[in-house]
């Protein structure tokens, strides 16, 4: 998370090196901006980036965020269409579906931007959506938006298990409950194969 929420953070392409970008302290839906880091170095933290393209990076200075473990995470595995949620080492996997051949759902490593109560747990998008920094390869556009992916509950329980979405990901109405609990920041992995689940009961690639 940014060490001053309220003020804008500027990204570099490498340390001390040109502005690539410049993110606003809150996402387009209210929520305070947080990142995942990829690595860091003496006075610089490289984060994956909530913007096309599809898993780049940036470098801010340390003194800009404020670090903290990351215990929970997301695997869905796009062949299978099956997601796993990971919170406190207790680890669910159930059926979801995924995005359709012409709209799939971008493989890559991503993290949760938005937690979003619905407040209409009965409509298309359950009760709870989770904003991710992963966007269409296909939609550069969907709706109002930008073509963000999020993960969300359904109102259309055939379309679980199935390709079925313009590239997000729908979970049943379990799952969708569980959405609740994940801190913005958590990791989410997009593939195309099983995640293998650790002693410690996270899901690992």
């Amino acid at each position: 998370t940014l060490t001053d929420p309220s003020k804008a953070i500027t990204v570099l392409a490498v340390p001390s090196g040109k502005v690539e970008t410049t993110l606003s302290p809150r996402t387009v839906y209210g929520s305070p901006r947080t990142f995942l880091v990829d690595s860091t170095r003496p006075g610089w933290v490289e984060i994956y980036l909530p913007s096309r393209p599809n898993e780049s990076t940036g470098w801010v200075p340390s003194s800009a965020v404020r670090l903290s473990a990351v215990t929970d995470s997301i695997a869905v595995n796009v062949n299978a269409r099956t997601i796993t949620v990971t919170i406190n080492g207790h680890s669910t996997t159930a059926p979801a579906a995924v995005g359709t051949s012409t709209d799939p759902t971008p493989r890559g490593l991503y993290f949760v931007t938005d937690l979003l109560k619905t407040g209409s747990p009965n409509g298309a998008y359950g009760s709870y959506a989770l904003g991710t920094s992963a966007h269409s390869d296909v939609l550069k556009t969907f709706g109002a938006g930008d073509g963000q992916v999020g993960i969300h509950g359904t109102n259309e329980a055939a379309s679980i298990g199935r390709d079925a979405s313009h590239g997000c990901v729908r979970v049943p109405a379990a799952v969708d409950k569980l959405l609740a609990q994940i801190p913005l920041g958590t990791p989410i992995s997009f593939r195309s194969e099983e995640p293998r689940v650790g002693k410690d009961g996270r899901s690992r690639w």
